[in-house]
């Protein structure tokens, strides 16, 4: 797991923020409606964090109508390994059909699916300079997968909104 080299890397304080940002809730619902794409500049949906050691991270929350952190989506540059992402969805991804990410349907990736547990499934990629180079242009980032209980598809948003400007600064 490229992703866990990054984690092992960074402080306890760190870890504990990214963990605590995975809140997940117990159901999803209905399926999350893709919003429509909005402009870079706006308001940023994106956060930076950095341990003592200068290892920094930039990450973005999905969050449902009621405020519930359905997603967390991160990218971390490691000292060997380059740029790395992970993405954080419900537990209720059909293993099988494993899960993709679009940027606004135009750019698609698949990220490793490396485990499903409690409430979350953790997968990770490559952030390639074709990924980075997307979610730059693009307004939002969905994750999409099968639910496991019912077999319908479901795609969790995520803005897209001030990442380019703090993923600068990594």
């Amino acid at each position: 797991m490229v992703w866990s080299a990054v984690k092992t890397a960074l402080s306890r304080r760190l870890q504990a923020r990214l963990a605590a940002g995975a809140v997940f809730g117990a159901l999803l619902g209905a399926a999350l409606a893709g919003g429509a794409a909005e402009a870079q500049d706006a308001a940023p949906a994106w956060t930076k964090e950095c341990d003592d050691n200068g290892l920094c991270v930039v990450q973005t929350d999905s969050k449902n109508q009621e405020g519930v952190v359905m997603g967390q989506l991160v990218l971390g540059r490691h000292p060997e390994r380059g740029l790395v992402g992970e993405i954080r969805s419900p537990a209720f991804v059909s293993i099988p059909d494993g899960i993709e990410a679009r940027v606004d349907d135009s750019f698609r990736f698949r990220p490793t699916l490396i485990t499903c547990g409690g409430r979350v499934c953790v997968s990770n990629f490559a952030a390639t300079d074709q990924v980075v180079d997307a979610m730059k242009k693009g307004g939002e980032l969905a994750v999409v997968f099968r639910d496991a209980r019912s077999g319908q598809v479901i795609g969790v948003p995520f803005s897209l909104i001030g990442f380019t400007a703090q993923f600068n600064e990594l």
